[in-house]
């Protein structure tokens, strides 16, 4: 990350290249590095509402008259905590809950789908807590309805398949945060379709710099950074982890250790 700040670049040619190099790494179309997962979320989702119109683009986060309804899962927010749900309406999206406080199945989401469903969102640690359906349905609801599947897999990325399973299963978007595969903690990952990631790149910071003005303009990244994501990525897919697995036990053992006799 120092040496990459030693050197002028394009920055567009930056973002490409960089995309091009993360995209086969996550088994995806594309990629395109954020300034976090939840900066990919809100381009991701920015992208899916306005699609490759300029004057869309131009207009967000006023969104009226497009497709911006964004289908979540209620068991998400209350019994998971999720508050990611903030990016999808910071890029002009109206979220619809389905489901209750317990459960949400496919059904519930396919009697929410109207003519202004811009995207079905998923949580990839969902499974792990119960009472959500199987992203296999999920996916193939989207694929039914021609909706795109943008899953929040931010901190999916231990075990290492976590970084291809939700693009090789269908997902049309993924965000990951590189915090969780050790890269810098503002920095994330927005892959999946190539036209859906292109879109999101107008809507980036560059693009904006080059005249499509959407809504990313506060998503700014240094070159450093870009570069960090890279080779932590790389890193992290082709380290042996018991190591690393070992040596966050023998933290936590010695906090335990250090806290034991006290009530």
């Amino acid at each position: 990350m120092a040496n990459a700040n030693h050197y002028y670049v394009d920055m567009r040619e930056l973002f490409h290249s960089t995309g091009e190099i993360i995209a086969p790494l996550v088994h995806a179309e594309a990629a395109l590095v954020t300034s976090g997962g939840a900066a990919a979320l809100n381009l991701g989702a920015a992208a899916c509402i306005t699609g490759d119109n300029p004057e869309n683009i131009q207009r967000m986060p006023d969104s009226e008259g497009m497709k911006n309804e964004v289908i979540i899962q209620t068991r998400m927010l209350t019994q998971m905590a999720y508050g990611y749900w903030r990016c999808f309406e910071t890029a002009g999206g109206t979220n619809v809950y389905v489901g209750t406080e317990e459960s949400a199945t496919v059904e519930d989401m396919e009697k929410a789908i109207t003519d202004k469903t811009a995207i079905i969102h998923y949580l990839g640690r969902g499974p792990k807590r119960g009472g959500v359906p199987p992203l296999a349905d999920v996916i193939a609801l989207g694929k039914k309805y021609d909706i795109p599947v943008f899953v929040d897999a931010a901190g999916e990325t231990w075990p290492v398949d976590g970084l291809t399973k939700f693009t090789e299963a269908g997902a049309d978007l993924v965000a990951y945060a590189s915090k969780y595969f050790n890269g810098p903690h503002s920095a994330g990952i927005l892959c999946g379709r190539k036209d859906l990631v292109d879109i999101a790149f107008k809507h980036s910071f560059i693009g904006f710099q080059y005249g499509t003005l959407g809504v990313g303009r506060g998503f700014k990244l240094e070159r450093g950074t870009v570069i960090g994501v890279v080779h932590a990525l790389r890193e992290w897919l082709t380290t042996d982890h018991e190591p690393r697995l070992m040596a966050e036990d023998r933290m936590v053992n010695e906090i335990a250790s250090a806290v034991k006799d006290i009530p």
